[in-house]
């Protein structure tokens, strides 16, 4: 008898270091885990999923998960119907608005009945894929702007060899004929002609590698911004946020100024053109750290953000707004943030952007490591 006492003892130990290694497990876990009883209510919060909703399960006592979640997907609907007809459903891209935190988010999500007969739990995975999203937005779209970019280049090339062409003859027709409205026609074809080279030579970008020395950023966006406050004069308000603590970049000094002018330009002129009432620019500077650029994590960014107050991005234009020849204005050429774009992928950064009425901001991302002298 005495045996089967060590017998059962054991057992239970063995049962308690399984429960432990298995609520070890759940709590590791990089996926959220909630456990709901069959009203709805949370009954367990592994650490991702505190993280993830904003409650600790010390406070989930008779909390029902709807009260906490608003959902662009019906989820209490779905809730009900795992568990009364005890269905598995998954559910992809919800979007999900944490009223604990105020934050939202994309998220997947699987929701698996468990039921012991006389009652059934509801077991939720929940995993973030907002950034996974990000990521494979910016792929497609640098994809794109990379092919459409080697059209250009393909473009120019084939316009820019019967240019030279008509410009020689144009000035061959000059020389031989000494008649004054001639040479009136023939300028007429050598300015028209340069001017379409010189519109192809902008498409293509910057004309040379970028010359990288170490220099203060904020003296380069204060030059800048001298620029577009003499241009604007008394029209625009601007607001400084800067990081003092900033060191020095490495960075192509005439080029990185080109492409502030632009963003800077950009704002100035969509707040002007719309009329915005107190047209301001506010520009912020900050470290960020592991940040990621393309397939790569950076240890140490700083981070440009250029924002102002008017009218924002068209929708139309959003998913194709670094496209070369894609302009929101009527004079625009279309030019100036594929450029803005090149000049940054050739600092080894990126830029990036988000848009309402009323709040437009224009990031960008350089990296802080000394990568290029």
């Amino acid at each position: 008898m005495l045996e089967y006492s060590y017998l059962f003892l054991e057992a239970d130990v063995v049962i308690q270091q399984q429960s432990n290694f298995y609520r070890h497990l759940v709590e590791n876990l990089n996926v959220a885990v909630i456990i709901l009883d069959d009203e709805l209510n949370i009954k367990f919060l592994n650490p991702a999923a505190e993280m993830l909703i904003g409650l600790a399960n010390t406070r989930i006592d008779n909390i029902a998960l709807p009260l906490v979640i608003e959902s662009s997907i019906p989820l209490e609907r779905q809730l009900g119907t795992s568990v009364n007809s005890l269905q598995v459903i998954s559910q992809r891209a919800a979007e999900w608005s944490l009223l604990m935190t105020g934050d939202s988010c994309v998220v997947d999500y699987t929701i698996t009945p468990l039921s012991n007969g006389s009652s059934t739990e509801l077991l939720i995975e929940v995993e973030k894929i907002d950034r996974w999203l990000k990521i494979s937005k910016e792929e497609a779209m640098q994809a794109a702007h990379a092919t459409s970019r080697s059209i250009i280049r393909g473009m120019a090339h084939e316009i820019k060899n019967p240019l030279g062409g008509i410009i020689g003859a144009a000035q061959l027709l000059e020389r031989r004929y000494d008649d004054t409205d001639l040479h009136e026609y023939s300028n007429i074809i050598i300015e028209e002609a340069n001017r379409l080279r010189n519109l192809v030579d902008r498409m293509l970008g910057p004309r040379r590698p970028p010359e990288f020395e170490l220099l203060n950023l904020h003296e380069l966006l204060e030059r800048t911004l001298g620029i577009i406050s003499s241009e604007h004069e008394d029209k625009l308000q601007i607001t400084r946020d800067y990081d003092p603590s900033i060191p020095d970049i490495s960075v192509d000094k005439e080029q990185l100024i080109q492409a502030l002018l632009n963003l800077l330009g950009n704002a100035a002129e969509a707040m002007i053109s719309a009329k915005t009432p107190e047209a301001e620019i506010k520009l912020k500077t900050r470290v960020i750290k592991r940040h990621r650029i393309d397939s790569k994590h950076a240890q140490m960014m700083v981070c440009i953000d250029i924002s102002d107050c008017g009218p924002g991005v068209p929708e139309a234009l959003k998913e194709t707004l670094f496209f070369p020849m894609v302009s929101g204005s009527a004079q625009g050429s279309g030019l100036g943030l594929s450029i803005t774009q090149s000049i940054i992928h050739q600092h080894n950064g990126t830029i990036e952007y988000r848009s309402v009425p009323g709040d437009t901001h224009f990031l960008i991302y350089l990296p802080l490591e000394d990568d290029h002298v």
